[in-house]
């Protein structure tokens, strides 16, 4: 998969805020279309979509700095 190819239109590190294990890496989420309780579902596959910002990845990189800064 080529760098920065999946990226978020809501930020992880928002996501993580809701995470449910010690990892911060999965949240629980609810599909509405499936009427679906989903446990435990992978953030880095929520609230993306490849290329959103781009094939160029010049705003994708531009954003980076600003996310990891509000992890801290």
């Amino acid at each position: 998969m080529a760098s920065n190819k999946n990226q978020h239109y809501v930020p992880q590190c928002y996501l993580k805020k809701f995470s449910t294990d010690e990892s911060k890496a999965a949240i629980c989420l609810y599909n509405l279309n499936k009427k679906k309780l989903i446990e435990n579902a992978p953030i880095k596959n929520q609230c993306s979509k490849n290329y959103f910002y781009g094939e160029d990845l010049a705003l994708e990189k531009a954003l980076q700095p600003i996310e990891g800064s509000s992890l801290k």
